[in-house]
């Protein structure tokens, strides 16, 4: 990916660059080095806005939300995951949206809301499998699923999220 986006002409303002930073930000996600996907995502966001892109908008913004630890700044995590769910909601991307949902819910367990953590987890979840119905996302549903028993887990429910990883398994 670096490499791509290394070539010449590889700097043109176009979707596929785009998605090319998003691509390189999210394999330094995977690897841990969250500074250097936040940059990517960045140049991600500034880009979508320069293409006047809603959509690479709102993904670059979720993307850049789990390159930092909301956990210690929960008002500012509110307003940002707010930020992202209009900018999901303003194109009409109720997958996204789920997703946004997802990443509050696992803020809300790490602040000991477990209650508010869990139920946040349990919508999501259900406007997946609504999402699902028009175009399939099973590694979606699976993380929804990930979390969702680790929230069990978190509050003592070990049979609920036993029940979770069977029904996974189906």
């Amino acid at each position: 990916i670096l490499a791509a986006l290394a070539t010449p002409g590889a700097e043109i303002a176009t979707l596929s660059r785009m998605r090319a930073l998003e691509a390189a930000g999210t394999a330094f996600y995977y690897v841990g080095n969250n500074e250097r996907a936040r940059g990517f995502y960045e140049a991600q966001l500034e880009l979508a806005a320069e293409l006047g892109d809603p959509q690479g908008v709102a993904d670059a913004m979720f993307n850049m939300a789990w390159t930092r630890d909301w956990s210690k700044e929960p008002v500012e995590a509110e307003r940002y995951f707010d930020r992202v769910s209009d900018a999901y909601r303003a194109v009409g991307d109720e997958r996204g949206f789920a997703r946004v949902l997802f990443i509050r819910g696992q803020m809300l367990l790490r602040t000991g809301q477990l209650p508010s953590g869990i139920q946040v987890l349990l919508d999501a979840f259900d406007l997946l499998l609504a999402a699902a119905a028009h175009a399939p996302d099973q590694v979606a549903l699976r993380r929804q699923r990930a979390g969702w028993t680790y929230a069990e887990l978190t509050r003592g429910a070990a049979a609920a999220a036993t029940a979770l990883v069977t029904a996974g398994l189906h």
